[in-house]
Formats: C-alpha cells, sequence, structure tokens
C-alpha cells in the first residue's frame, strides 16, 4: 500500500506547496496571484515607516523643515496605505473564492468516487 493519495487514478507522493497546486487543479493562477498581491500588501506596509524615518531625518537635520518637501511623502504615506488595504482584501477575496471552488471540486470527485 502506499502512501499518497490518489487523484483520478495516480497516486500522489507530493507534499506541502506542490501538493496543494495538484489539488488546486485549475485554481493554480488564483493562489498564485493572491500570493502576489499578499507580498504587495506587505511591502506597502514597510511604505509608511520609510516615510517616517525621511520625515525624521528632515525634522532633525534641519532647524526650520522645509514643508513643501515633507507633505510628498505624506500623500506617498497615505497611498501607500490605501494600496495595502485594496491589496490586501484582494488577496484575501481570491484566496477564499479559489479556496471554496476548490473544496466543491474535492466534494464533486469524493460524491462520484463515493
Amino acid at each position: 500500500m502506499e502512501s499518497g493519495i490518489e487523484i483520478k487514478g495516480k497516486v500522489s507522493k507530493k507534499e506541502g506547496f506542490c501538493r496543494l497546486l495538484e489539488i488546486a487543479g485549475q485554481k493554480k493562477g488564483w493562489l498564485t496571484l493572491s500570493a502576489v498581491l499578499a507580498v504587495i500588501s506587505e511591502i506597502m506596509t514597510l511604505v509608511p515607516f520609510y516615510i517616517a524615518y525621511l520625515l525624521a531625518v528632515e525634522m532633525l537635520g534641519t532647524a526650520s523643515p522645509d514643508q513643501a518637501y515633507m507633505m510628498d511623502p505624506v500623500i506617498c504615506g497615505v497611498v501607500a496605505f490605501a494600496l495595502r488595504g485594496i491589496t490586501l482584501y484582494a488577496s484575501s477575496m481570491v484566496s477564499h473564492v479559489s479556496a471554496f471552488n476548490i473544496l466543491y471540486s474535492l466534494r464533486v470527485r469524493l460524491s462520484q468516487h463515493l
């Protein structure tokens, strides 16, 4: 008896992420898109910290900081924060939709097998 799981007559010995992609079938692209959006979201999380650093350097480096220079990074920080929310939401929605579609297809295959 083999220790793998049978899908469409084949016994699979894959594990981890490779096994997930094998089970996902046609939804591999959706899962990849979800991961990419999650990475973008996390990158956008770091932007406000970098902007805070730039503003601290500007404020501590000069006696009278240039307010016009300081406004651009603040706007970029707000935009990055908004983009983070949008990409995090999109990542969650794509992953949930693909997960429920994968579960549906697994249940259909299980019911056909029974």
